[in-house]
């Protein structure tokens, strides 16, 4: 489980540190003061082997096309766009204390090397290898291991490719769902698939249903050979949970984001995107069962007062320990975060403090 960070020259935030984050995090803010930004940079963290480490990152932000020249490929994640600062990543992950720095190299040399065998890993063409080449170098380090690397090469023609120098182990399985973006629909029916194998669609019947009463049964069917979940909501036909409505279809992909992150982590940008007011409370708690059956921690972001009060005063006793309502807020040395446990955030409700 993640329990703090620190994040430097990241998108708007050139300094944040987070002292402590519980198994389910609610975190809320003025706009453009990081709450993105913040989920993000712990994306980036544990998708750091991954060569579309920044364009997907442009793409839940609905920038689908970016110009193929470094500064609009990747400035845009550094702070200030400025690409000569290093952006530093400190996790406190577990019992261990991790970092991740990325930087831009503008004269790297490819080494003439083979690429490793048994490991999944992007070839690259070694033949230009004295040839100088802007890239990305990402440093990963843990205590007591050697720092490994990994470089993202900019090719004016064919865009950024991969070559990963040391392999790092296993990465922990993390989801991300976005404000704007949602995720293939044959990702979720993938997830769906695998449930089903294990028995236990009921459980996300269950959750659905508490969004839509009319819901009787979930099933895939193909839609012009692709893999696509559908709802029976006691009509003539079984129709793609897609066209069912915003807010069963964001549920379903939410549910199926802790699926695919079994053991892991799920990151939420606008938890309350698509749902009615009145199933707040009950969204969210669903949402923590299946963390809780799946052994996942969940970060998500708020806009709303009224997603945030109720997620506080419904939220089951069992659950109140491992709750933190994290604040972000934008101060004249820099944007500082505030921690609320659930019994002080319950407290500034009751006083009728503003805590957005």
């Amino acid at each position: 489980m993640i329990r703090s960070v620190e994040v430097n020259n990241f998108r708007c935030l050139e300094r944040l540190t987070v002292p402590e984050f519980g198994r389910f995090t609610l975190v809320g803010g003025r706009n453009n003061v990081g709450k993105s930004s913040l989920l993000e940079a712990l994306f980036l963290f544990m998708d750091r082997m991954s060569p579309h480490a920044i364009l997907r990152q442009h793409n839940w932000r609905g920038l689908g096309k970016v110009e193929n020249k470094p500064v609009s490929l990747w400035a845009p994640v550094f702070f200030d766009y400025d690409l000569s600062r290093t952006i530093c990543l400190v996790v406190q992950h577990g019992d261990k204390k991790e970092t991740l720095s990325v930087s831009l190299r503008r004269d790297y040399r490819l080494p003439n090397m083979p690429t490793p065998v048994g490991h999944e890993v992007t070839r690259v063409d070694t033949s230009s290898a004295s040839a100088p080449t802007e890239a990305l170098e990402f440093v990963y380090a843990s205590p007591g291991e050697q720092p490994q690397k990994m470089h993202l090469l900019f090719d004016p023609i064919r865009g950024p490719s991969q070559f990963i120098e040391l392999i790092q182990g296993s990465i922990m399985p993390t989801s991300y769902l976005g404000s704007r973006a949602r995720p293939p629909l044959r990702e979720d029916a993938d997830s769906f698939g695998e449930l089903d194998k294990r028995d236990k669609i009921g459980l996300v019947l269950g959750f659905l249903q508490k969004l839509e009463p009319q819901l009787k049964q979930l099933s895939i069917i193909p839609v012009a050979g692709e893999p696509v979940v559908h709802a029976d909501l006691g009509l003539s036909r079984k129709i793609p949970i897609v066209f069912a409505g915003d807010g069963m279809s964001r549920m379903l992909s939410l549910l199926m984001g802790i699926v695919r992150a079994r053991g892991g982590l799920v990151l939420i940008d606008e938890f309350e995107n698509g749902l009615h007011y009145s199933a707040h409370s009950d969204i969210w708690n669903a949402t923590l069962d299946a963390a809780r059956e799946l052994d996942c921690q969940v970060i998500a972001t708020t806009h709303s007062y009224e997603f945030l009060r109720r997620a506080c005063e419904g939220l089951p006793s069992e659950f109140a320990k491992e709750f933190r309502y994290l604040r972000l807020d934008r101060t004249p040395e820099g944007i500082v975060a505030h921690v609320f446990d659930h019994e002080t955030l319950s407290a500034a409700f009751a006083a009728g403090l503003e805590v957005r």
